[in-house]
């Protein structure tokens, strides 16, 4: 049934005074100011606008077609037929004010919604305000018949629900047993039976203001059960974050954002249960911390956003996958130590595009080189630079000799898009002395199978060989690029070992054609020797640039005779053995 063409759905009889059609609004007051009077004799006539979220359009319509009042001696009954346990599962699957609704279909439905095991609230209705969803929160809870709930999910972005009401029915998701718990609000309270729930077993909590009486928790946690924790904290995790992880002895997944980090306060992780940890950072100071990580079972690794932080690595024994993703790199040797201690990984995702505001461009030459620009310089701003050539001479001169400079700093003064676009790609094509994406030899990857490059900026081929050089076991390579100027590239002075006896896959998305992509494709053809699968995704869009484009990929010669060669175009999609 074609569900769009619906315009609505009478229900019951004309009975009653209210013989309007109601909006989404007035139906939505009229379920929360009427629903609990569940034994009316008389049954309301209201109708379902075909605005109205499909899964629930869907849902009534099937709802009526089995329905005693509306059904024909041909239909079956096939819903009311159901065990009570299974229309309970069903209307728990849909958000609560949905099952509700399901009160007025018939009186055989009045009650059904009352036994849902999980229970979903939100604001997606906000012009309703926040006084009319306390009220049904309220009335939900206080009819709800089930001893125990699955879920208690509570999503308000955009009401400032009162903390007295959150705290109210986390306390009551509590004393009914709640096994999930999921609470992301703008004001926040959290009630102190919930730090000894005794049956929950995830716990997700997030929070969108400063509000800071919400970090004044117990000292005290004892959550046996809980594996899952997902918290968002605004300021030091340890008012808040740290104690809840204390508390849980059966940790085994854990995701912490912090939101601010202005503090040296060191983070130390250890929890032996843990296998999955996602950490964050949106903004921070830049103060040096240390994280430590002392958790011997974790299997997946995740890290993103802002961090100054050393990362110490005390026991990664069992470390599957890692994914890093900064925004900002302040300062390179973190992230050299970072890398240090993922080496036992099996897959790796880094993602590049925090490397471009160190990718700077470059005086005219002393007489000699002072030897603090050689062996110390690590970081130079140069403000209101106005482009003249003396300018660009001396930039030159410190990124050319400059060995371990790691930031330079450039503030152009004239306004001019154009003239600034200039004197940038002149910068840019600079040589530079130290490179950012310097790879340490006592970097090794023994274990790493996987591994993907993704970039926001340039494609540097030199990292990415050097990177491959460290992982002789690597099988499959995925590289993704994302509005990139064109690097040159250069061939590598030898062959890393994984390219010739181990690589099998190789993906290459965001393909534009350009020179420097296709003599890095051409190499791999021509070197990866047990090559199974070449896959290429072109950019374009247009039908004879990816012809001719591949045309050329399909004549390079291959090291490897069982290599496919797959090529997907906005307008095509061949293979080629």
């Amino acid at each position: 049934m074609d569900y769009s063409v619906v315009n609505s759905v009478t229900i019951g009889k004309l009975s009653c005074e209210h013989t309007e059609r109601l909006n989404r609004k007035s139906m939505y007051i009229w379920m929360t100011e009427s629903f609990h009077n569940i034994n009316a004799e008389k049954t309301p006539r209201v109708i379902f606008q075909s605005d109205e979220a499909a899964p629930f359009a869907a849902f009534i319509t099937y709802s009526l077609e089995a329905s005693p009042i509306l059904m024909s001696s041909k239909n079956v009954d096939r819903l009311s037929s159901m065990p009570q346990e299974v229309i309970s599962v069903i209307l728990s699957l849909m958000p609560t004010k949905y099952a509700v609704r399901t009160s007025i279909l018939s009186k055989g439905w009045r009650y059904n919604w009352m036994l849902v095991t999980n229970l979903d609230f939100d604001d997606s209705h906000p012009d309703h305000g926040y006084k009319i969803l306390s009220s049904f929160v309220d009335r939900v809870l206080g009819l709800c018949k089930t001893t125990e709930i699955g879920l208690f999910r509570l999503c308000c972005h955009q009401l400032w629900v009162q903390k007295s009401s959150v705290s109210r029915w986390i306390d009551e998701a509590v004393r009914l047993r709640v096994r999930e718990l999921d609470i992301q609000v703008i004001l926040l309270e959290l009630p102190s039976s919930l730090f000894t729930c005794k049956t929950l077993s995830k716990l997700r909590i997030g929070y969108n203001s400063r509000d800071w009486d919400v970090c004044d928790w117990p000292t005290q946690v004892n959550l046996p059960c809980l594996k899952t924790l997902d918290v968002a904290v605004f300021g030091s995790p340890f008012l808040n974050a740290f104690r809840l992880i204390r508390g849980c002895p059966v940790l085994e997944s854990l995701s912490l954002e912090i939101t601010w980090r202005g503090d040296e306060e060191d983070y130390i992780f250890r929890i032996p249960t843990l296998k999955h940890l996602k950490l964050s950072i949106v903004k921070c100071a830049s103060i040096i911390n240390k994280v430590v990580l002392n958790v011997p079972n974790l299997d997946s690794f995740c890290l993103d956003g802002r961090w100054c932080s050393l990362f110490v690595m005390e026991d990664f024994p069992s470390l599957v996958s890692v994914s890093i993703s900064f925004w900002e790199v302040r300062f390179v040797h973190l992230y050299v130590e970072l890398l240090k201690g993922i080496t036992g990984a099996k897959s790796v995702s880094l993602d590049m595009a925090s490397f471009r505001k160190m990718e700077q461009p470059c005086w005219t030459e002393p007489h000699s080189l002072p030897t603090c620009i050689s062996n110390n310089l690590t970081t130079i701003k140069y403000e209101n630079c106005m482009g003249r050539e003396d300018e660009l001479q001396f930039l030159e001169y410190m990124l050319g000799n400059a060995q371990v400079l790691k930031t330079l700093t450039i503030t152009f003064q004239s306004g001019l898009i154009e003239e600034e676009t200039r004197l940038c790609a002149k910068l840019l094509k600079c040589p530079r002395a130290s490179s950012p994406y310097q790879m340490h030899s006592f970097l090794k990857f023994p274990n790493l199978k996987h591994l993907e490059f993704k970039s926001g900026y340039r494609l540097n081929w030199l990292f990415i060989f050097q990177f491959l050089e460290s992982c002789s076991e690597l099988e499959q390579l995925f590289i993704q690029k994302r509005k990139m100027e064109q690097p040159c590239w250069t061939e590598p002075h030898s062959l890393p070992t994984c390219i010739s006896n181990n690589l099998t896959t190789i993906k290459y998305e965001n393909c534009m054609g350009r020179e420097d992509e296709l003599q890095f494709l051409e190499y791999m053809l021509g070197n990866a020797q047990v090559l199974k699968t070449l896959t290429i995704t072109f950019q374009s869009g247009r039908i004879e640039e990816e012809t001719r484009l591949c045309a050329k990929l399909l004549k390079c010669p291959r090291a490897s005779r069982y290599c496919e060669i797959h090529l997907v175009g906005k307008s095509f999609c061949s293979a080629s053995s």
